[in-house]
């Protein structure tokens, strides 16, 4: 009983958006900047509030949201767009409309590098696999010839994703 309480207490503490100290002592505004900076949509602060009842403090509501909206800028901007889709980051569709276009433009670029980078990743497990196949001893011949075959495939597709990622790449550094 008393390993599951420990358990819940750790359990429910982890969860906790803010410490104790962050709900007394902590400056609204830094906080919903810091929250914007990330991409966190507004809800949080919903969160930051429950997290905050046992301390007894109150949530600077407005202070939080004018902090949100100015941490926004950043990371509504291109450039943190195109790092976030380079990242394969998830967005949370928290951008204001003035800022979000271009802020998505930039993000699918960074997506698309990460698209490739990934698939590139996967013809090289595979290629691995593949190599240590024929190099086990108990692969017979004419698996090796099958799999010297499918090596060769996954050597021009991985050129070809190379040749993709060098495009990309010089396509999107000319933007930025």
């Amino acid at each position: 009983m008393r390993f599951l309480i420990l358990f819940l207490f750790l359990f429910i503490s982890g969860c906790a958006t803010l410490s104790e100290s962050e709900c007394i002592h902590g400056d609204w505004f830094e906080i919903g900047q810091t929250d914007g900076r990330n991409g966190y949509k507004s809800s949080r602060v919903e969160k930051h509030s429950k997290a905050c009842q046992k301390t007894n403090t109150n949530v600077d509501f407005d202070a939080y949201m004018q902090g949100r909206k100015d941490g926004l800028k950043y990371y509504c901007s291109p450039q943190n767009g195109f790092d976030s889709g380079l990242e394969g980051s998830y967005y949370n569709k928290v951008c204001p409309i003035e800022l979000e276009r271009e802020f998505l433009e930039y993000y699918s670029y960074g997506k698309e590098i990460y698209i490739v980078n990934n698939e590139i990743s996967s013809v090289e497990n595979e290629m691995d696999q593949k190599e240590r196949e024929l190099e086990d001893d108990d692969t017979t011949d004419e698996e090796r010839r099958y799999l010297r075959k499918d090596i060769k495939y996954l050597i021009k597709d991985l050129r070809r994703l190379n040749r993709e990622l060098i495009n990309l790449e010089q396509r999107y550094n000319d933007l930025l």
